[in-house]
Formats: C-alpha cells, sequence, structure tokens
C-alpha cells in the first residue's frame, strides 16, 4: 500500500521479443523502435530493463520488483495477442499465467484473442478456454496488427459474437490497445471511435482503452467522457513524467476535467521500467499545477480520486474485491 491506498497495476507483461518466435519482420521493427524509445529515457531517473527484448522477464525477478521493491499490491498480467507477429504473441497467454499462477493472491490473469488470425470461432473457444481452465478475468484485443489487417469494434458480426461470449464466460471487463500504432499498423485503425457504438449496445460491459488513444487522446477524451462504462488505463502516461512532465499535467488535467477520477487507472506496462515505485511515488503526489487550474479549469486531485485511480477503479471495472491485511493480499470476485 501508498499511505494507506491499495496499489493496483492494471498491466504488467511478460514480454518475449526473440527472433526465433517471430512469424513476421515487423516484429524486428516493433523491437527496433521500443529500443529507440526507450534509449531516449533518463536512464539516472527511470532505470530501464535492457534485456527487455531478450526473453521473459525471470517469474522469480518480475514477483519481487513488483512485491519487495514497491508498494504495488496487486497487478495485473496481460496477453498480447500479436499474433501477426509472433507465434505466439509477443506476451503469451501462457506466460502471463504462469506469471499469474506464480503468486495467485496478487496476480490477476488477462487472456487476449484475435478473431482474424485465429478465426471467430477459434477466437471464442480459445476465450472459453483462458477464462475455465486458466482463470481470466479479462480479455484483451489488439485490433490492428499489420497493414490492411484489422478489425473494429462495433462490427456486429466480427466482434460483438466476442463480447457476448465474454459476458456469458462472467468477463465484467474487455479491454483495448488504442492509439499506438505497433511496427507497421495503421494509425487510424486504432482510432477509439469504434467503441462508441459498441459501449452502446452493451452496456452492461465495460471497455477498458489502454494508452489513453495515444495519437487519438482528444477523441479517447470526447469517448470516455460520453459512455459511463468506458474506462482509460493510464499507462504509460506517468512513465513519460520524467521526460515531459508538463506534457503529463496537461493530459492528466484534462482526463480528470472530462472523465472524472472515477475511470481513470494506474497501470505501468511492466518490465520494461523495473522501478516501477517511481510511478506509484508520482500518482500518490501529483498535482494539477495552478496556472492548470485556473487557465483551464482542471480539478485538483483529492486524496479520495488519488486512491481511486491507483486501484479501486480498476477493481470495480473488473468486478473484484481487494482485501489488505497486514502482509497478506487477496482477491475474489464481487
Amino acid at each position: 500500500m501508498k499511505n494507506g491506498m491499495i496499489v493496483f497495476d492494471s498491466v504488467v507483461h511478460m514480454t518475449d521479443h526473440r527472433a526465433e518466435f517471430r512469424v513476421h519482420d515487423d516484429g524486428k521493427i516493433l523491437t527496433q523502435r521500443l529500443r529507440r524509445m526507450h534509449a531516449r529515457s533518463p536512464k539516472k531517473a527511470v532505470p530501464i530493463n535492457d534485456s527487455f527484448t531478450d526473453g521473459p522477464p525471470d517469474i522469480a525477478w518480475a514477483n519481487e520488483v513488483l512485491w519487495d521493491k514497491s508498494d504495488t499490491d496487486f497487478a495485473m498480467a496481460q496477453t498480447i495477442p500479436l499474433f501477426a507477429l509472433w507465434r505466439d504473441g509477443v506476451s503469451p497467454a501462457r506466460t502471463n499465467h504462469e506469471l499469474a499462477q506464480s503468486n495467485p493472491d496478487r496476480f490477476l490473469f488477462c487472456g487476449g484473442v484475435d478473431p482474424l488470425y485465429q478465426g471467430l470461432r477459434g477466437a471464442l473457444d480459445e476465450m472459453t478456454r483462458q477464462v475455465e481452465e486458466m482463470g481470466a478475468v479479462s480479455i484483451k484485443f489488439y485490433q490492428a496488427q499489420r497493414p490492411g489487417h484489422a478489425w473494429r469494434a462495433d462490427d456486429r458480426k466480427l466482434a460483438y459474437p466476442l463480447y457476448e461470449k465474454a459476458m456469458e464466460l462472467g468477463i465484467k471487463l474487455v479491454q483495448f490497445h488504442k492509439g499506438f500504432p505497433l511496427a507497421h499498423a495503421q494509425i487510424e485503425d486504432l482510432h477509439p471511435g469504434d467503441l462508441q457504438l459498441a459501449a452502446y449496445d452493451f452496456p452492461d460491459l465495460k471497455f477498458g482503452v489502454h494508452h489513453l488513444g495515444g495519437v487519438h487522446f482528444d477523441d479517447m477524451i470526447d469517448v470516455a467522457e460520453r459512455f459511463p462504462n468506458v474506462y482509460s488505463i493510464l499507462s504509460p502516461l506517468f512513465n513519460t513524467y520524467f521526460q515531459q512532465p508538463r506534457r503529463v499535467y496537461e493530459m492528466f488535467g484534462k482526463a480528470l476535467y472530462y472523465i472524472g477520477d472515477k475511470r481513470l487507472c494506474y497501470g505501468t506496462d511492466a518490465f520494461v521500467h523495473p522501478n516501477v515505485q517511481l510511478y506509484i511515488d508520482v500518482l500518490s503526489t501529483i498535482q494539477i499545477p495552478e496556472d492548470l487550474q485556473e487557465g483551464y479549469g482542471y480539478p485538483e486531485l483529492t486524496d479520495e480520486g488519488r486512491a481511486r485511480i491507483l486501484g479501486l477503479n480498476f477493481a470495480e471495472a473488473l468486478g473484484v474485491e481487494l482485501s489488505v491485511e497486514g502482509d497478506k493480499r487477496t482477491w475474489r470476485r464481487a
């Protein structure tokens, strides 16, 4: 816990960029792009796991990073179903499930499927397997993996059966990668506009959007403001605080103004940056500067709102209850 607040990291990944598992050269391009991005980070302030593209993180090390070296109480191990680029996806369900099983009282497992590369029937069957056999409590989608290969979240024939199956299996939250194109994926295919009809047609299902929509940030804010079942996953916003603090203040302030503090969720995208405590410390103390409050009406972040963003919002979206008693952490479905 941090200052009496439960810390629930909504997204950590067991990524595996190794060449022997790549099925398309665009995978190499993505790996190189990630290396360039992280090379620009101020390493003295933000230590980087330089071997993050060499293979999946060691499970014991990952547990140490989260539980021994930070105030994190719970974390979700998330699948990245990039089947167009890697045989099992760049963050396979198998390795994320293994991580979750290493400490099941504190890890939650998020599966992932893709109706284009697995076929709709295959995606539905795999979703069922991940929930019933692996204990997935959420499902992640990557709609645009290569140029010309994308699907829309409001496709009634392709996407809606996925939501119907998820709800049938007891899933409360489905999650989408938006706005950050991977390798040569097209930016327009990652626009959040397709979530509007989906959120409208499935009011009892919650939709989590990662990266605040990325390059589509303003449109993402507009979508989330109007649809109360759309949640915004903040990763990797606070990861950039040490490079671009003013940008973080402006984006966070705008999200608070339009969406409020009840549907924003903390996350780190670990384990590229292994010092996740840095981001917990930022969120536990950050305040919207007075000039942005006075000039744009952005609200002050209250302690209650801080606690919701650090963990309670994501737990609510998933439909789980978190328990912290001394050194014991446990969760259960609500």
